[in-house]
């Protein structure tokens, strides 16, 4: 996986220092390709100026996106699949560098398009399979005392809510829609050794950010199926790749004996059969993407309903929309799907 971290803190000497360590370190043991952006040894500009605002309201013949002071930032946006915010909480929100880093880069031929005639924008940024964001959050005892709560100091989760109010509604609807999990520990160390609390938490686990498993957990990650962030990243890949017509990517999340059955017709279709399928699907529906995701892992795979969107032959297509998919050792081995067929009809 691509990953590309962005770091928002003026030290290194620091908490959130720390927690930049760990989440390189954490990425490097999972085998990531990693980019890394320091928004403040980068001397990033934050405010948006009136140039800024000219070139995004007024003059689109100069795309934002492709300013010298943002390209490579834009460059690294449509290189990964994973973007990773590490920063510190302040006054509950992220830092003003942070916050201008969404004002200025986040722009029109980066995060987003209008096409021309549309009334609604396009998200871009389809390409990011997985936000995460890692940051401290909590409240001093004189802080809790004087708003009447319980004078222990306790670390407040954080939420990705935080990142998507500082994103455009549409672009924010579209990361959304990325699998998210929790992750928290006790303490990150200093580097000078002193541990450091509250505790640091984030709202997506890292793979090689984790606590040593308790031999409840362990006997968790042994479930045929995979375990629960498993599953989520491989149905978030599995819509993906439909999403991005990449049928290749899709037989390879397909167990090769795999059976996929349909409520419209009621018969079982081999992988081979289900490509053919995709690939019809593809070639004659076009801005194919997942809204309204919900999903739900269960023991043996998961569970997801959502509406499919598109523009096919006859019109738009909103096709509501379930299925039921079961997995092993990595792979779907079945998938049953449940269709609306009254709005089907722009399929053909």
């Amino acid at each position: 996986m691509r990953s590309y971290v962005v770091f928002c803190h003026p030290t290194h000497d620091s908490l959130i220092g720390a927690a930049l360590q760990r989440t390189l370190a954490g990425l490097a043991t999972a085998g990531h390709e990693v980019r890394l952006s320091d928004l403040y040894a980068d001397g990033f500009r934050p405010e948006l100026d009136r140039a800024d605002r000219e070139a995004h309201m007024i003059d689109h013949r100069i795309e934002p996106g492709r300013r010298p002071d943002i390209a490579r930032y834009a460059d690294n946006l449509a290189w990964c699949d994973a973007l990773v915010f590490v920063y510190p909480t302040w006054w509950s929100g992220q830092p003003a560098m942070l916050k201008g880093w969404f004002d200025r880069v986040l722009v029109r031929g980066v995060a987003w398009d209008l096409p021309e005639g549309a009334n609604r924008i396009r998200p871009l940024l389809r390409n990011v399979r997985t936000i995460v964001a890692v940051t401290s959050h909590g409240s001093s005892k004189l802080a809790n005392a004087a708003e009447g709560r319980d004078r222990k100091a306790r670390p407040v989760p954080f939420t990705t809510r935080r990142v998507r109010q500082a994103l455009p509604n549409d672009v924010a609807g579209d990361l959304h829609d990325r699998p998210q999990f929790r992750f928290r520990t006790r303490a990150l160390p200093h580097p000078s050794g002193t541990p450091h609390r509250p505790a640091l938490t984030s709202a997506v686990k890292l793979a090689g950010m984790t606590e040593p498993a308790s031999p409840s957990a362990a006997a968790a990650t042994s479930n045929p199926a995979g375990s629960t962030a498993e599953i989520e990243a491989l149905a978030a890949g599995f819509f993906a790749a439909i999403e991005s017509g990449d049928t290749t990517a899709v037989a390879a999340l397909y167990a090769p004996d795999a059976i996929i059955w349909h409520n419209t017709d009621q018969r079982e279709q081999t992988v081979t059969e289900n490509l053919a399928v995709l690939g019809w699907l593809v070639r004659h529906v076009s801005d194919l993407r997942y809204t309204e995701v919900q999903r739900k892992v269960l023991d043996d795979g998961f569970v997801q309903q959502h509406v499919l969107l598109g523009t096919g032959r006859n019109g738009p297509l909103v096709l509501p929309a379930m299925v039921r998919v079961w997995v092993r050792n990595g792979a779907i081995t079945r998938l049953d799907e449940y269709v609306d067929s009254a709005h089907a009809s722009n399929l053909t």
